[in-house]
């Protein structure tokens, strides 16, 4: 059950003054952590989660400027005309706080700039931010993880493309066989890198076909072109990857199958050639209807 006012309490509030027990009894519930601070960065007034959080007394936290628990007292904060807090009225800024055992933890202030007597304050209200800041760095580094393996595969040329099969990512094997560098290929399209026209047309029709269907494609042969001019092959795999804000990119996997595409039509004119000397000489052979072979 959240706290109550005791009934005996609530007539009194409606009686000129008991206003301001009333916002101190809300401040004092709330799950953020409230700050007074006047025009020269002192705190007036503190609540029980700002005491809490910060491991000070009231009493203690009133006998220190911000300063003291905020060491990088972001001037923007400053409720006098040394800050743009006055002129904007409002603003949000992150920082880190220091308890009084000497702890830093990371913070988010919400400042709101008001005047009473003729004096400008600031109504701190600070929530902690750690565990958003975990979750953030444990995205950064599960990216860096995501990206040094697929920079480090030498054999496996990945792109990432948006919705629209713009490049968005082109890891080092995609540079070293098409000859494109990432900061070239990153947001061009396939016709400006190594397809034709009608094969970009075609990578577009599997990314739609994907994003209706929510399933990969292939893997699937397809031809290819270097920035040298050379031509080659790839085995391709394209998937479909949540990019963030309600939209679709795509994954692009493509292994270099070039010599074996060549290996098999050499093969296949390899083969031509015997069917061919096969039906030559055949045309030039006589059998005898005794059984004896003899040459024409």
């Amino acid at each position: 059950m959240p706290p109550a006012i005791p009934p005996d309490q609530v007539d009194s509030l409606n009686r000129p003054g008991e206003n301001i027990a009333l916002l101190s009894f809300a401040l004092s519930i709330v799950r953020e952590a409230a700050f007074l601070i006047d025009g020269n960065f002192r705190i007036r007034y503190v609540n029980d989660e700002a005491c809490r959080s910060l491991e000070y007394t009231s009493a203690e936290l009133l006998s220190l400027g911000f300063a003291d628990i905020d060491p990088d007292c972001h001037p923007a904060m400053m409720p006098d005309c040394r800050g743009d807090l006055r002129s904007r009225g409002s603003l949000t800024v992150e920082s880190r706080f220091r308890t009084k055992g000497g702890r830093f933890y990371p913070v988010e202030i919400s400042a709101n700039y008001f005047e009473y007597a003729g004096q400008g304050y600031n109504l701190a209200l600070v929530r902690d931010i750690s565990e958003r800041h975990a979750a953030e760095e444990a995205i950064r580094v599960n990216e860096t993880r995501l990206r040094a393996t697929l920079d480090n595969t030498p054999n496996v040329a990945v792109q990432w493309y948006d919705a629209e099969g713009r490049v968005q990512y082109w890891n080092a094997a995609s540079e070293t066989f098409y000859g494109w560098a990432s900061t070239e290929a990153i947001g061009k399209t396939l016709d400006q890198l190594i397809h034709t026209p009608e094969e970009a047309a075609e990578f577009l029709r599997i990314l739609d076909g994907i994003r209706d269907t929510g399933k990969p494609y292939g893997p699937y042969e397809a031809p290819v072109h270097r920035r040298d001019g050379r031509a080659g092959w790839v085995l391709a795999t394209t998937f479909g990857i949540p990019m963030g804000g309600g939209q679709t990119g795509f994954v692009c996997m493509d292994v270099d199958i070039t010599e074996l595409k060549q290996a098999e039509e050499a093969l296949r004119d390899s083969e031509a050639s015997l069917r061919s000397l096969a039906e030559t000489a055949f045309e030039g052979i006589m059998i005898h209807d005794q059984g004896l072979i003899l040459e024409a």
